[in-house]
């Protein structure tokens, strides 16, 4: 009986991530997005879901300045780029609202690096901002989402 329940469970949050998807980027977007190469006159953004099975059914919006920049699952990110100076980058996720946005300073010619993640309790979402080495290795196990 321990098994069956386990077995409609497990089916069940597999069930529920298939439903959840977001349009990916092709291969070549990808790739190029992976050379991260810095804008000349602008920052350039990335934030990563890594593959990380608690709340694996839950899609994840970052927003940056109060606009919608994309939706992950796990093992996705996106990127952008942004205009020099002070920026606020949040979480909204269903059922969670919106996050306490973490703000950074962004310059021209920099790449910055944002991890996401659903987490236990209140509030229910993390931001982590990550070092360049730790940002591309997250990227490089991640696939590029082009939308919402």
């Amino acid at each position: 009986m321990r098994t069956v329940c386990i077995v409609a469970v497990v089916s069940f949050v597999v069930t529920l991530a298939s439903c959840a998807s977001v349009p990916l980027a092709n291969s070549e977007w990808d790739a190029a997005a992976k050379r991260f190469l810095p804008s000349q006159e602008r920052a350039v953004l990335y934030v990563a879901r890594p593959k990380i099975y608690p709340g694996a059914a839950l899609t994840l919006n970052p927003i940056v300045d109060k606009q919608l920049v994309g939706s992950l699952n796990i093992g996705h990110y996106v990127v952008t780029e942004l205009v020099p100076g002070r920026h606020k980058i949040a979480l909204g996720g269903t059922g969670f609202g919106v996050s306490e946005p973490v703000e950074f300073e962004a310059r021209a010619g920099q790449l910055y690096f944002f991890r996401v993640y659903p987490k236990m309790g209140m509030p229910g979402l993390g931001i982590k901002q990550l070092t360049e080495k730790e940002g591309k290795k997250l990227v490089r196990k991640s696939k590029l989402v082009t939308g919402f």
